[in-house]
């Protein structure tokens, strides 16, 4: 069931679609799919259709909605390319992949019905699964996640090739059977990890509650004896919170794509009203909803400007018209200012925003390289509207895209839309050309990898920590 997001702002209600901005696939608890934002979508996009209609709806939507056609190069070859080879909605979704991999855009393709139904799960905050997260590979020259033909982060291994978990959620099966973040993944039902995709491991350790997969893992260089875990129910809170020493609120957000994030985020704000400041934590944090990182981070801006998007307006792929939307905030107000190529002048509309709860008190915001996407928009806002940002340069993804429902349980992410932070800084394209990142106002690393947040060797939190004692 696809359940349309609580908290949209009327201005953007009013749009075609709901714009995603998503950075990688992080999260596989239950081995999901990863972090990923759902839309709403138009009613006439719900049908069902031969698997040749499939292929051809897809061809048809790319070149309306895709941000810049050219990017599409001679699209039309395409449209009848795989006729008679395209039995099946298998078919359909395989050539339509290789059809959208040409416009050379990790984060434009078709999802099939399974991954549609993955996607639903992560949205409401709940897994059926073991209940970790896969550490992953970074450039050592640029410390950027390495991602695979898919734009999925390829998971980080040990020197046998098996993948490392990053960490355990607690009162999962896997904590239950004594798995620990740092373990490497050896053997699952009896098959070597040894050099699978981030996208093995999940089909792999996906499937329905009560089922059982047997899984044997590497603790200091020694294999230990499988062990039995039964797939079960897990909740994946968007916002974790607590108190720390010195009076000071620290809260991290795991991503922007929960339905409930803001709600999340209130709480934990109205949760901390007494603390004499706040650490915001976006480490980590792949992206999610436009409308969340808007509304989160109107709750650390009392007035200001969040964001400027440039949306593709659907239509003719030789004749592109863009609308862009300027979100600024006033003390009882998010104003939207929106221009479009295609009209003259400027539109200008008031809407209700989230409210303002960090009430005048120091915020320091921590990120790194696997910030992405919203988190991005978020940080590059808070950055510019005067806040102290610390960590490690952000992943380098100032592109959103659209989510589609389309024919056969299928659905599409395509990249529509770009967006600058408040001082005009464009993230990049997440890699696909280039990845500029929020650079943090203080540089601060990590001491080494497969570091636990708020451990004792947390560098970046120790910093934020001193440097809110200071004020």
């Amino acid at each position: 069931m696809f359940i349309a997001p609580q908290h949209q702002p009327e201005g953007f209600r009013r749009s075609r679609v709901w714009r995603a901005l998503t950075g990688s696939s992080l999260f596989l608890a239950a081995g999901l799919t990863g972090l990923v934002a759902l839309g709403l979508f138009l009613a006439n996009q719900i049908l069902v259709t031969t698997p040749q209609g499939l292929y051809h709806r897809v061809w048809e939507t790319a070149g309306e909605q895709i941000y810049d056609p050219a990017t599409l190069g001679d699209w039309q070859q395409w449209e009848h390319k795989f006729d008679g080879q395209i039995h099946t909605n298998e078919d359909a979704i395989k050539f339509a992949n290789e059809m959208l991999k040409s416009a050379k855009d990790r984060y434009t393709y078709l999802l099939s019905p399974d991954m549609v139904a993955d996607e639903t799960q992560r949205s409401e905050g709940n897994f059926v699964g073991i209940g970790i997260v896969f550490d992953f590979n970074t450039d050592p020259n640029t410390g950027e996640p390495v991602l695979d033909s898919k734009g999925n982060p390829s998971p980080r291994t040990d020197a046998n090739g098996y993948p490392i978990i990053g960490k355990v959620m607690p009162g999962s099966p896997a904590s239950s059977a004594g798995i620990k973040a740092g373990d490497a993944i050896a053997t699952i039902d009896g098959t070597s990890a040894a050099g699978l995709t981030l996208e093995q491991v999940v089909k792999m350790l996906r499937n329905k509650q009560g089922t059982t997969v047997n899984m044997s893992v590497v603790r200091d260089g020694s294999q230990l004896p499988p062990a039995l875990l039964t797939r079960a129910p897990i909740s994946m809170p968007a916002v974790t919170w607590k108190l720390l020493p010195g009076n000071i609120g620290y809260i991290q957000l795991h991503g922007f794509d929960q339905l409930d994030a803001i709600e999340e985020m209130e709480d934990a704000m109205k949760n901390l009203a007494g603390a004499s400041s706040i650490i915001f934590d976006l480490r980590d944090n792949p992206g999610g909803f436009v409308h969340n990182s808007i509304g989160i981070s109107s709750m650390f801006i009392r007035e200001g400007t969040v964001v400027q998007i440039k949306n593709r307006i659907a239509g003719d792929r030789s004749n592109p018209q863009y609308e862009t939307q300027t979100v600024k905030l006033e003390a009882d107000a998010m104003v939207l200012e929106t221009e479009r190529t295609d009209k003259p002048g400027k539109e200008v509309s008031r809407e209700k925003r989230t409210p303002y709860l960090l009430n005048g008190r120091p915020l320091v915001v921590l990120v790194n390289g696997n910030s992405a996407s919203a988190s991005e928009l978020t940080a590059g806002a808070l950055k510019d509207n005067g806040f102290v940002v610390i960590g490690e340069k952000t992943f380098g993804k100032g592109i959103g895209q659209a989510v589609l429902l389309m024919p056969n349980g299928t659905m599409m992410h395509i990249t529509s839309l770009r967006y600058l932070t408040p001082n005009g800084t464009w993230p990049g394209d997440g890699g696909n050309t280039v990845s500029h990142g929020i650079k943090p106002t203080t540089e601060v690393k990590m001491p080494g990898k497969n570091i636990e947040h708020g451990s004792e060797r947390d560098s970046q939190l120790k910093a934020a920590v001193e440097l809110l004692q200071k004020q």
